[in-house]
């Protein structure tokens, strides 16, 4: 079930332990945890509640890896409202919430864009000797990234170095999302330039993750209809060895439309016609 798991084939992790009783095995909690936890990268989001459930009902106590596990597949799913059920239902468990549940759980407000919630869990962990990783802070900032909450984003993104934690590109992604949101173009681009070095220190080479930080910077450019910056970012990206997104040059093109700059966005329909891109 661990090596289905690992493969990300989920149904035949759960057919295995369907057949497990016929070949007179009987589950226990690493057979249903291992379950669970395969249910988090395939959509299979229902099958993990399902699975908690049965537990109860074949009185296998679930433990935090079985919590922790059911909360990620409905969070990466964005089933955030269920996410957030099994959470709450870990103290009446008796099951204390690890980095990993909270982290998942805070990953789960952000998509139901409930901002306060997030907070509060995040400083709870601060109040409970239970240090955020990086994770957490990713989840924070995301979930802050909004109109109305955008210093807030900010503070934690500062606040996760002050804390000596490691960033991500998602980590810049995030706070570039703010500064759109609060109509500071020239910072996102900023940090874009902090996250390709960051990215070049590092070796982090997640090739989407940076093609997910040039979209978000040429969407705060867009924003503030800054059509030369956002054109100059999606210009360079094949030179970088990255490939646009479809929704980056439809932003860029945007920008360049606010300012009637219409025979630009001929060329760039030029351009992308002549590269791998395809368009919609």
């Amino acid at each position: 079930i661990t090596a289905c798991e690992k493969d990300c084939q989920c149904a035949k992790a759960l057919e295995l332990l369907e057949r497990m009783p016929e070949q007179g095995v009987e589950p226990n909690l690493t057979s249903y945890n291992a379950a669970i936890s395969a249910c988090v990268e395939d959509l299979f989001w229902h099958r993990a509640v399902h699975l908690l459930d049965a537990m109860r009902n074949l009185v296998i106590v679930p433990d935090i890896i079985s919590y922790s596990a059911g909360i990620s597949s409905c969070e990466k799913q964005c089933a955030w409202q269920q996410a957030l059920t099994i959470f709450n239902a870990m103290p009446r468990a008796g099951v204390l919430p690890n980095v990993f549940s909270l982290s998942a759980a805070i990953s789960a407000c952000e998509k139901g864009e409930h901002w306060q919630l997030a907070l509060s869990i995040l400083a709870w962990m601060s109040g409970h000797s239970v240090v955020p990783n990086t994770i957490s802070y990713n989840a924070s900032i995301g979930a802050c990234a909004k109109p109305a909450q955008w210093e807030r984003a900010l503070a934690l993104f500062d606040e996760l170095f002050q804390k000596g934690l490691e960033p991500s590109l998602i980590t810049f992604s995030s706070a570039m999302s703010a500064c759109g949101m609060a109509k500071l173009w020239r910072r996102a681009v900023d940090l874009l330039c902090a996250a390709e070095e960051f990215a070049n220190e590092t070796y982090s080479s997640c090739e989407w993750d940076r093609v997910i930080c040039h979209s978000t910077a040429i969407s705060a450019c867009e924003r503030e209809s800054e059509w030369e910056a956002a054109l100059h970012i999606l210009r360079i990206m094949p030179q970088m060895a990255l490939m646009p997104h479809e929704l980056a040059v439809c932003t860029a093109a945007a920008a360049c439309g606010k300012q009637g700059k219409w025979n630009l966005c001929a060329e760039l329909l030029y351009e992308l016609r002549e590269s791998r891109l395809t368009l919609n």
